[in-house]
């Protein structure tokens, strides 16, 4: 009998550093005798850099590139990804929920609550953001709300977890929105799909339509192997 084995190695490939206004890269993973690397990435950005709004959600671009060296011939492994505003959120803030219009509507993982000008906790209907505290209280597990003039903050209860989070918002005023505090986003790269020279790999952030959005990235290389066990056994006739 084998058993299966990994050894993980993990690196800071980005220290927390600013995505705003430009393209930002991590530092270039040397795969050697690793079989895989995994990119974890925490994006934290202040109320309003990163945002669900009247004219939809902000979103950072993602995308992982492979290249010959540290200083060889780049090639991206996969169309960019775009992180939206609301995906794998883990802590949002849902800014002047009172100013919000009548049927306006905040969804977080998949319960909906809807704006009205007289509340009503049995329906997730809110006027003012007490109520939309106490309904998200009582209708979602994992997760916290609290609020503060209206501005209630979502918070996810295990470090580990996320929510998802949609917004059909058509007042315009400009902070009448849900801003994404913290986010987290997964990337994996195999061995085999680097293909022949390509030894290094790294990602690329651009933050195409969000104002100031902070990323920090670990990497961790892994290879696994079997390892034999011995048994006793015993042959009964």
């Amino acid at each position: 009998m084998n058993r299966l084995f990994e050894e993980l190695t993990p690196v800071v490939a980005l220290e927390k550093d600013s995505i705003g206004g430009a393209s930002k890269t991590t530092g270039k993973i040397g795969l050697g005798e690793y079989r895989r690397v995994l990119f974890y990435a925490l994006l934290e950005a202040d109320a309003g850099n990163f945002a669900i709004k009247a004219d939809g959600p902000e979103d950072v671009s993602i995308k992982a590139v492979k290249q010959k060296g540290t200083d060889g011939d780049t090639e991206d492994m996969a169309d960019a990804y775009d992180l939206e505003a609301g995906q794998y959120a883990r802590e949002i803030v849902i800014e002047n929920c009172d100013d919000w219009d009548d049927d306006d509507t905040v969804t977080i993982n998949g319960v909906v609550f809807t704006k009205k000008a007289t509340g009503d906790n049995e329906e997730n209907e809110f006027s003012d953001g007490s109520e939309l505290e106490t309904q998200i209280n009582a209708a979602i597990e994992g997760v916290t709300a609290d609020d503060s003039t209206n501005d209630v903050t979502v918070t996810v209860d295990d470090p580990t977890d996320y929510m998802t989070v949609e917004a059909s918002i058509t007042s315009d005023t400009s902070d009448t929105r849900v801003s994404v505090l913290e986010a987290s986003a997964i990337a994996e790269v195999h061995v085999a799909e680097l293909g022949e020279g390509f030894d290094h790999v790294y990602l690329n952030f651009d933050d195409t339509d969000a104002g100031t959005v902070n990323a920090t990235v670990v990497a961790v290389m892994g290879n696994t192997y079997h390892q034999p066990v011995k048994q006793p056994s015993a042959l009964i006739l």
